[in-house]
C-alpha cells in the first residue's frame, strides 16, 4: 500500500496530510491560498481533458494549492496527483513526457519546461506551473520542497532490490535509449552483481 503524504509527529493532532506537504509560506515567501481534493468523480472538473487518462492509471486522489505573488501579478500552481502505487505513477508520467523538457534535479525523471516543473515519487506524480515574472526561479523551489515532503521511493520499486541469489544485490540502475527496437522509446535496466539485468521497456 503507498504511503499517505508525509504526516506530523506522533502523540501530535496531525494536520491535514496536504497542509504538510505544500509549505506556507512558499520558499519565496509567497502566501499559500485554498488547498483543494479532487477524487475520481470530481478530477473532470479540475483537469477536465486529462482525467481519463489519469483514472486509468489507478488514480485515488489530486491535491491541489496555488501561490501567489499578488504585487508582481505572479503565481504557481502545485497539482500532486496520488496514484495506488509507483508504477501506476510511473505510466503516467512516461505518457505525458513531451522530450523535449530539460532535466532537472527533483524527485524522480524531474524536467522542466519553460515555468513548468514534473516529476514522480513513490506513488505521487507532481506538476508545478507558474505564470508571470519570477515564475520559473519559484516554481523549481516549490517543487523542491514539496518533494522534500512527499512519502516514497524512487524509481528502484519497479524492480527487485535482491534476487534470490544472496549475490545478486542491485549495484546500478540507469536509464538507457530505445535499445534499438521499434516503438520503445525508454528503457529502464536495472543491473545485479551477479550479472543479471532486469529490464522495463516503455
Amino acid at each position: 500500500q503507498p504511503g499517505p503524504l508525509a504526516g506530523a509527529a506522533e502523540n501530535q493532532a496531525p494536520p491535514s496530510k496536504e497542509s504538510v506537504v505544500f509549505p506556507d509560506p512558499s520558499p519565496g515567501g509567497w502566501p499559500r491560498l485554498s488547498i483543494e481534493r479532487y477524487n475520481e468523480d470530481t478530477l473532470f472538473e479540475k483537469i477536465n481533458g486529462k482525467a481519463d487518462a489519469y483514472l486509468s492509471y489507478r488514480f485515488e486522489a489530486l491535491h491541489f494549492a496555488g501561490y501567489e505573488d499578488e504585487a508582481a501579478g505572479t503565481y504557481v500552481d502545485v497539482y500532486v496527483d496520488e496514484m495506488q502505487g509507483a508504477l501506476d505513477a510511473f505510466g503516467v508520467y512516461r505518457a505525458a513526457r513531451t522530450g523535449t523538457e530539460e532535466a532537472l534535479d527533483v524527485g524522480m525523471e524531474g524536467v522542466q519546461r519553460d515555468a513548468a516543473v514534473f516529476f514522480r515519487k513513490g506513488p505521487y506524480l507532481v506538476e508545478v506551473v507558474g505564470s508571470g515574472p519570477d515564475a520559473s526561479a519559484e516554481a523549481r523551489a516549490v517543487a523542491q520542497a514539496v518533494a522534500a515532503k512527499l512519502d516514497g521511493g524512487d524509481a528502484r520499486v519497479l524492480v527487485p532490490e535482491e534476487l534470490e541469489a544472496p549475490t545478486a544485490r542491485l549495484v546500478q540502475f540507469v536509464r538507457k535509449g530505445a535499445l534499438g527496437v521499434e516503438g520503445i522509446t525508454d528503457a529502464f535496466i536495472a543491473v545485479h552483481e551477479d550479472g543479471t539485468q532486469v529490464v522495463l521497456a516503455a
